[in-house]
């Protein structure tokens, strides 16, 4: 994420895809000084890069020590200074990095930040409520057993707690050339090794010959459950859009968890594919809207007895 340092107060903060500036409780960095305007500028991610806009303020805004224009937003640079409304009062800009997806509580809260474009909400601990990037560069919600589109600035609510989310563009993140074959779920294929009382389950992915071991896990278990739902469908010459949809109600039942438990293996399971720096990882598990369904999202897998 890109990093704004205040020079006087040695003070980091991490800036949000759309950041307003101001004195207002409203803004994401408050400077509760007089000579900062109520809504003074702000700072957005277009996708590709950062700009500043001052809004109008009384007492302008400033990049290297230059005045910005109200009506043409600025291109910010690695290390520029910035100024709203006196000079002398400079942040630094130390990081041009994409954002990441960011829940802000209403609360006053510290704000939520998403590694590797997933967002548990309140916490990892207990994930109530994920934001994360799907297969095709839209932000997901998923709350509740049911997933839906996830709207910058939209407003949900938690555990009592309400949230504002601030969300990068709509696309994939850009990939460096020697990189552009970076894998999606869909390239993988899974190997489960199941022991004979399926106490013991590992995961192995595959991809163009290459082995990633995802190691043995107690929520593996009900990834291994979900293949089986697809297999199986599958196996009855489903199409494949309906092939492995298996209601929550069901799978907890069959687990002997409940939805909170459900929920929070769903969150390790994606987590883990995260680390596998995929394009859209969190998509290993598929919920269908308005259903309360979910499924494997690997179309290709074997299970294996060991």
């Amino acid at each position: 994420m890109a990093l704004l340092f205040h020079e006087r107060s040695r003070t980091t903060i991490s800036l949000h895809a759309s950041h307003l500036i101001g004195r207002s409780e409203r803004c994401d960095l408050r400077i509760d000084e007089q000579y900062v305007s109520t809504e003074h500028a702000s700072i957005r991610w277009n996708g590709q890069v950062w700009h500043l806009k001052d809004l109008g303020s009384r007492n302008r805004t400033y990049v290297n020590g230059a005045s910005v224009s109200a009506t043409d937003p600025v291109v910010l640079n690695p290390g520029c200074t910035i100024a709203f409304g006196l000079k002398e009062d400079t942040w630094r800009l130390e990081s041009l990095a994409a954002p990441e997806a960011v829940a802000i509580p209403l609360d006053g809260g510290a704000p939520l930040v998403a590694v590797n474009a997933l967002l548990p909400v309140p916490s990892p601990v207990k994930p109530a409520a994920t934001v994360y990037r799907g297969s095709d560069g839209g932000w997901k919600l998923d709350e509740e057993g049911e997933t839906k589109d996830a709207i910058d600035g939209g407003v949900f609510s938690v555990d009592g707690r309400s949230f504002r989310l601030s969300l990068p563009s709509a696309v994939l993140p850009t990939v460096p050339v020697g990189s552009l074959e970076t894998p999606r779920i869909n390239d993988l294929e899974l190997r489960f090794s199941v022991s004979a009382d399926e106490e013991h389950v590992e995961i192995v992915a595959t991809w163009r010959g290459q082995a990633l071991r995802l190691g043995a896990r107690t929520h593996n278990y009900l990834l291994l459950e979900l293949a089986r739902r697809r297999a199986a469908d599958a196996g009855v010459r489903l199409p494949d859009t309906s092939c492995g949809w298996v209601y929550q109600d069901e799978l907890c039942e069959r687990l002997r968890v409940d939805a909170a438990r459900l929920n929070v293996d769903v969150y390790r399971i994606r987590k883990q594919f995260a680390h596998l720096e995929l394009l859209d990882p969190a998509t290993v598990i598929e919920r269908r809207a308005r259903t309360k369904q979910l499924r494997l999202g690997v179309k290709r897998f074997a299970i294996e007895q060991v």
